[in-house]
């Protein structure tokens, strides 16, 4: 998983040109800067990792992208089926498409899938959850990461369901951090990562 101190320098000046350049779309919450400065950064430093796809977005995430330029080597994928701006749309990896309508095409193609804030806003379902769960199963890349954030009380029913306890397996999200990321917040959000068995 190693990094230079060059990447590490570089990704942390675009990291903070991109959070200037688009500081009036920043959702000023623990989950958002834990997943902005944390989990974003810890992608942009691996070097197993060069295709993500992000999961639904709003006016305060559709600028992600911006965050992993395709010169340092990654591939960043944006699959949202309502919202959209003209920067967006734009985008050569934007899919306006759910999770479970994205191309076949796209199979085996990710290293890592972040679902953030869609549980119970998106996937509503016991039946949702379960197509999402298969075809995040065929887009991941062998020894690819799922990387969920949740809210603890609301939305932790969905991991009880047999076809995903019986598909993944809990892994680190980062390195030295807890299985389980608890940031407290008012809504008992958390982040989660996990790999198919």
């Amino acid at each position: 998983m190693g990094f230079s101190v060059l990447d590490f320098f570089i990704s942390g000046l675009i990291r903070r040109f991109v959070f200037f350049k688009r500081r009036e779309f920043r959702l000023r919450t623990n989950d958002r800067f834990f997943l902005e400065s944390r989990i974003f950064p810890a992608l942009h430093a691996d070097k197993e990792v060069k295709d993500i796809l992000f999961v639904g977005c709003h006016e305060y995430s559709w600028w992600y992208f911006e965050l992993f330029p395709q010169f340092l080597g990654k591939n960043f994928y944006i699959c949202e089926p309502e919202f959209e701006n003209p920067r967006l749309r734009s985008y050569r990896n934007f899919h306006k498409v759910t999770l479970k309508e994205l191309d076949s095409g796209l199979d085996s193609r990710f290293d890592v899938i972040v679902i953030n804030g869609v549980l119970n806003y998106g996937i509503d379902s016991e039946e949702d959850f379960e197509l999402a769960v298969t075809k995040v199963l065929s887009l991941l890349k062998c020894g690819g990461r799922l990387i969920l954030g949740y809210r603890k009380v609301q939305d932790e029913a969905f991991f009880r369901f047999p076809r995903f306890s019986d598909s993944f397996e809990p892994v680190e999200t980062i390195k030295g951090f807890p299985l389980v990321i608890d940031l407290e917040t008012g809504n008992g959000h958390c982040f989660k990562s996990y790999r198919p068995k």
